[in-house]
């Protein structure tokens, strides 16, 4: 059976290699960045085509009106 302490050793061995992989690298801190700023991007670009789609029932529905006050 090993020694305890060597079962120990090896394991912050691993630990240490693990927090190596983790970190990511600076190709990847700026294509994150670049990442985020796309899906802010988008999320405005989804809110301001939900706002004009709201306009733009919202003047149909104006357009209705007046089209039926005219018919009559």
């Amino acid at each position: 059976m090993p020694p305890k302490g060597k079962k120990g050793k090896s394991g912050m061995k691993k630990s240490k290699e693990k927090l190596e992989i983790i970190r990511p690298s600076e190709k990847e801190t700026i294509l994150q960045t670049e990442l985020d700023n796309k899906v802010r991007e988008l999320a405005e670009i989804k809110l301001r085509a939900q706002v004009s789609e709201e306009e733009n029932h919202w003047l149909n529905e104006e357009a209705k009106k007046i089209r039926i006050k005219t018919v009559k």
